[in-house]
């Protein structure tokens, strides 16, 4: 006998009940290194803040550090996914746009759960990544979620380690690409804006950011269906990743 209604809104309710707890806590974390600093912030402090146990606490986060910068595991784990079974047609490139676009829907996600005031958040948290420990937590997190995309571009592409160099090569530029764009992007018009400068940022990557198609990101006419799929754009394959 399967699952009930009754036993599946139940299980909705405590993985909605796990989200909001994990949330509270990255929260408390950004909002209590921001006023006091990395260093005098403590598990204690911010498991008092949310008001939860500090065993609560280490069931979702193995430290303060990764309660700033990680995110949930079933994020990494759907974004290798989304890498390793997205439609052949894709390059590996738009694979991995298309993944990483996923995953920036996800976070929005769970920042539109927590009720974050997005500019906000973003300012607070580029003033907390100005702290050298955070940004040791930063470099550590951003070389996992390269290992992660590398990792499933391999499998990807068959599974042989002969193609490491070209995976590592690809995640890494891609990764460069959305940090620059998450540098532009105040926090204003919310994830449409984030997404579309995300798009057209890979779109002057695939074709080597040349400078006559730059124009501070604006997309030419022929190339605005790379705003909404990477796999409807029918330009020459040779120039992609």
């Amino acid at each position: 006998m399967g699952p009930t209604p009754l036993d599946e809104a139940q299980e909705g309710r405590r993985e909605r009940k796990k989200r909001a707890t994990r949330l509270a806590l990255r929260s408390a974390t950004l909002e209590l290194i921001s006023e006091r600093g990395f260093a005098k912030v403590t598990v204690e402090d911010i498991a008092d803040t949310v008001d939860v146990s500090v065993r609560t606490f280490f069931n979702y986060f193995s430290s303060k550090e990764e309660a700033l910068v990680g995110e949930d595991p079933a994020l990494r784990a759907r974004l290798r996914a989304e890498v390793v079974h997205l439609p052949a047609s894709l390059s590996p490139l738009e694979a991995v746009e298309a993944a990483l676009v996923g995953w920036l829907r996800a976070a929005h996600e769970d920042l539109e759960f927590s009720g974050a005031d997005h500019h906000a958040w973003k300012q607070r948290f580029s003033a907390v990544r100005e702290q050298p420990e955070v940004r040791a937590a930063w470099a550590k997190h951003v070389a996992e979620i390269e290992r992660t995309l590398s990792d499933a571009l391999v499998e990807r592409l068959g599974g042989e380690e002969a193609l490491r160099p070209y995976a590592a090569t690809v995640a890494a530029t891609a990764l460069a690409v959305l940090r620059a764009v998450g540098t532009f992007w105040g926090g204003e018009g919310g994830i449409a804006v984030l997404v579309e400068q995300t798009h057209k940022a890979f779109f002057l990557l695939a074709h080597g950011f040349r400078f006559d198609l730059a124009h501070d990101l604006s997309l030419p006419a022929d190339a605005k269906g790379a705003e909404s799929s990477p796999g409807d754009q029918s330009d020459d394959r040779s120039t992609r990743g």
